[in-house]
Parts: structure tokens; sequence; C-alpha cells
């Protein structure tokens, strides 16, 4: 079917038979879904990490990202190889603009097809992890996972303690006489009167109740901290209310939901919910104490801890108590609780970091965008240079193009020759001088390239070593933009110019660069228009 389309394009359209565009279409979509497929089977989505701040994609993907690249520079030569064989502008040039533009249009296509190959990669490790629970899901799970970790106690206790400030002691119970010289005085209000001798008046030791969530969360963006706090503050709130009004099944809920999630993920504990209740399940104080710690990861690379319930246990809801067990009333009301604080050979283990960690990374695959957008900016700036590359190539010839390589290499080396000269001489505190410079002086190349073909062309001048500096003029043409923009950016910089509120941010960046997209993509088109004239000059 190919050799067909082929016979057809090579008597009706010859520029798309000579750029092999069909077979190349077939190529690349073919190779963007085996890398979807890879990046996808390769992606672990197990929950098997207690944290994954700071991950990305070139975490799990990195060799398959050098694999990628690879595969698309064989594809790359490959291509060229075949488009090569035929090249119009050896013998004649192309009879109208739009037809050398459509020709660069092309080759822009290519190259995108095989630059976007790492973005299709890392877009199949992005649906590996979403597909493992829906955005809603994902949101009622960190609701319900930040409100268990209220009860589950660490040996980080200072989230649990009380704070004159914020706090009021836990009030003592009617009718609850406790005697203060078997008690730790350090753990409750007391009050002394000649009359009735030291009176307990509250609890004021470590307890649920005066829990204190970390309101910087190191999973979300700066941005971000006030709302996720916010939100956080008002879960921990109503779990306290729960525990104050005594509404153990409630609680209890809580504690079957993560039972439910952990089975869901099959990661393993050593605390059934009904243990786990009965543990921190004591009103009216719920004291934090030694003897009701959790260590809040099972997952350990350090250690082969080995769990009492195995991952291969069936899990229904029927499985789990549908009520709050009961606790013995004598169990409330003995505050004489073990206060050895640390964890102990005794200390059970929950999966908590493992399932928020997990949860916060499929959130991240949902809602944050940056990455895969800073993926696609420089997948779009590879696939510019390479068709300005691939394109003078084709206008100029192999030996003008080599020459013009290696003159750009020079003229490369002494600009940064040149800036770190000026740099040493005026000092480091007017680096945005030495950029301002190295950018000017590219973009005043250009324009004197520019000028100079113009001026070859309206005087029907021959080519002389026009073909060096025109290969050089195009492969300028996708940087202006950002050496313009940088320009500018330095300026800000050096003047400080913040008064009037300018200030370069990551969406000027972004924006800029999609900027130059559009204005490489219009300015080819006058390009084309010069090189088709300056094509038709005399060699000699």
């Amino acid at each position: 079917m190919i050799k067909k389309i082929q016979k057809y394009l090579l008597l009706n359209q010859p520029i798309l038979w000579n750029i092999r565009i069909v077979p190349m279409a077939f190529v690349l979509i073919a190779m963007h879904l085996i890398f979807f497929g890879i990046g996808y089977i390769s992606t672990n989505s197990q929950f098997q990490k207690s944290y994954y701040y700071g991950y990305s994609p070139a975490n799990d993907l990195g060799l398959l990202y050098f694999v990628c690249i690879l595969v698309g520079i064989l594809l790359l030569i490959g291509w060229l190889v075949y488009y090569n064989r035929n090249n119009g502008f050896k013998t004649f040039y192309p009879r109208k603009t739009h037809q050398l533009y459509m020709e660069w249009l092309l080759i822009l296509v290519i190259t995108s097809g095989i630059a976007f190959l790492p973005f299709t990669l890392t877009q199949g490790y992005l649906t590996k992890w979403k597909s493992t629970a829906s955005l809603a899901e994902v949101k009622s799970a960190l609701d319900l996972l930040d409100m268990a970790k209220v009860l589950m106690p660490d040996e980080n206790e200072s989230y649990y303690n009380y704070k004159a400030e914020y706090n009021n002691p836990i009030p003592m119970p009617d009718g609850l006489a406790l005697d203060p010289e078997s008690l730790n005085l350090s753990l409750y209000q007391t009050q002394y009167s000649q009359k009735s001798g030291l009176e307990i008046k509250g609890y004021i030791g470590p307890s649920l109740l005066f829990y204190d969530y970390e309101y910087y969360d190191y999973y979300y963006s700066y941005e971000k901290q006030d709302s996720v706090s916010a939100a956080k503050i008002k879960k921990q709130e109503l779990v306290k209310t729960w525990l104050k009004e005594e509404r153990s099944d409630s609680i209890y809920s809580i504690i079957k939901g993560f039972e439910k999630l952990k089975r869901k993920h099959k990661l393993s504990s050593d605390l059934t919910p009904e243990k786990w209740f009965i543990r921190i399940y004591r009103p009216p104080f719920y004291p934090v104490t030694g003897d009701n710690y959790f260590i809040r990861y099972v997952n350990n690379e350090y250690e082969d801890y080995k769990t009492s319930i195995t991952d291969d246990e069936p899990y229904s809801e029927n499985s789990v108590q549908s009520t709050a067990p009961k606790v013995e009333h004598e169990y409330n009301i003995n505050i004489s609780y073990n206060y050895d604080y640390g964890y102990t050979d005794y200390t059970p283990r929950l999966p908590y970091n493992e399932l928020r960690s997990g949860y916060v990374q499929i959130l991240k695959c949902y809602e944050d965008n940056g990455d895969m957008e800073a993926l696609s900016l420089i997948c779009v700036c590879v696939a510019l240079m390479a068709s300005a590359f691939i394109f003078s190539f084709r206008a100029t010839g192999g030996r003008s193009w080599l020459i013009a390589l290696v003159s750009a290499g020079i003229l490369i080396f002494i600009v940064i020759l040149t800036g770190v000269g000026i740099r040493e001489s005026i000092g480091y505190s007017n680096e945005e001088i030495v950029l301002m410079f190295m950018s000017a002086f590219w973009v005043m190349l250009f324009a004197a390239l520019w000028v100079r073909i113009v001026v070859k062309v309206k005087g029907n001048e021959h080519k002389g070593k026009s073909p060096v500096y025109t290969n050089i003029f195009m492969w300028l043409l996708p940087c202006i933009v950002p050496l313009l923009f940088l320009i500018y950016a330095c300026y800000l910089e050096y003047t400080k110019v913040k008064y009037a509120e300018i200030e370069i941010e990551g969406k000027d960046i972004t924006c800029m660069f999609w900027a130059n997209l559009v204005f490489t993509i219009l300015a080819m088109w006058l390009i084309s228009a010069i090189i088709r004239r300056w094509k038709s000059l005399p060699e000699e």
C-alpha cells in the first residue's frame, strides 16, 4: 500500500514523495505507540515508596529517555538518507515560494514527530498512574488520609502537645475522682486551696484533641499552601469534634476507610482496625503515650519487615467489624498510662506514608502540568532547530553547510571568551551586562546577515561566500525571540525595575517560547521568498 501511495505522489505531488511523508508517518505513529506502551508498562504504580517529594518521571524512566533519544537520532539519520537522495536545489529552485515554504513545514512536522518521542514516553508514565484512581477517588482518599493521620500518634509528639495560647485544658468529667499522688501532675492543670487542697482541673498532657497539623506540606507548591492547609485544618477539627463528642462509629469509619485503601493497594500492616481503634479511643482525654504510638510506614528499604497480615488475605466489607468495638469503661478512666516514650519492638506499623505519597503522586499527574509543558517546549525547540539545520542544508549544499557549522562554532567560542573577559574586568556583580552583550551580538549578526542577503538579491550579485552566512542566518531565526527576551530580562534585573511590578515569571517564559514558534512559522514564509530568489543568483 505504501508503494502505491508513493508512486501516486511521485506523479502528482513530487515534494510529498521526496520527503517520504507517508512512510515516515507510519513509522512515527508506530514508534509513538511503542514508546507509550513502554512508558506505561515500565511504570511502577504499586505505592512502594514512602515519599515521592521531588519525584519526576525521570527517576523511573531515566535510562528509557536515553534509549528514546537514541532511537530518535537513528530515525532522523535514516530519514535524511532517503530524503537527500533527490535534491531539486542542485539543479533548479522551486517555481513558487509556497512550495519551498511547504517543504520546510513538512520538515518541521517530521522533526517534531521525532523530537516528541520522549513526550509520548512520559505520557505513558502519567497514564499508568492515572489508571490507578480517578481524580475524584484521589481527592477522597487524601481527605480520608488527612483525617486518619490525627489517629496515628508517633514519636514526633510535638503535634499533640498542649499549647496554652491555642488550647484549653480538657475538663475533668463529672464523677471522675483521681488521686493526685498516683498521677504525673505535669500532665494536668492543678489548683491548690487551703480548703480543698490540691485539685485537678483538667488534662494538659499530649492528646489527640490537641493535634496541630503540619501547616507546610512539601508535596504541594508554595502557591497552594494556604488553600491546602485550610482544607486540612477543617478536616482535622472535624475529627477532634467527633472525639470530643465520643462518636465512636464515626472515628471507626475513618479506620475502616484506611483499611480499605490499604487492601486496595495490597499493602500490609500488623494491626487490625479493631486493635487500632482500641489503642487510640480512650475518652475523655485521648492521651498520646508511649504505648499507643504508630510507625507510619511499612516498606523500609533498610530492614526486612515481616507483617502478620499478608497481602494475599481477601478483603470484603464484612471482614471488618461494621461498628466500633466496645471498650471497657475501666480502661477509659484509668489515667495512669505508660509514659515511656519511644518506639519499641511492639510498635505497630501502618502504611500511611506509602498511601499518601502514592495518591499525591497521582494527583500531580492530574493537576501538575509544569513538567509536561516544559518537556513539550524542549521538544518544540529541538524540532525548530533541527528543521532550520535540515532546510539550510537543502538550500545551500553540504560543503557550505559544514563551513558554516565550523564558523558558527568559532564565533560561539570567541563570544564566550569575550564575555568571560568582560565579566572578569567589570566584576561578578554585573553579570547581566555580559549576558546582554552576548545576546545582542547574535541579534545584530542576524540583522546584518539579513541586510547582506537582501542587498545581494536586490543587486543581483553573484553568490560568492553567501551560502556560508545564509546557513548561519537561517540557524539564528528560531533563536531571535528568546535572545530578545533574554536581553529584556537582563535589563530588568540590572536596573531593578521592581517598583513598576515588572518581573519575569515562569508563565512569561512559557508564553515567549510559544510566541517564538508562531514567529518562526510566520517568518519562514518571508525567508522562503528570499531564499528562492537568492538561489537564482549566479555562482560567480
